[in-house]
């Protein structure tokens, strides 16, 4: 059995799950992850 791994960095992403945009640019939409990332001191929040 073979196993690939394939790694990379994405600067700035936006990101929707189930049509639903989270992410912009980078930064948390939703409010629920905006206070978590104002909960663990996240720069930009």
């Amino acid at each position: 059995m073979s196993v690939a791994q394939i790694l990379g960095v994405t600067l700035n992403p936006s990101v929707w799950l189930d049509d639903v945009q989270i992410e912009e640019d980078g930064h948390y939409l939703d409010t629920e992850l905006v206070a978590l990332c104002q909960a663990m001191g996240a720069p930009g929040y």
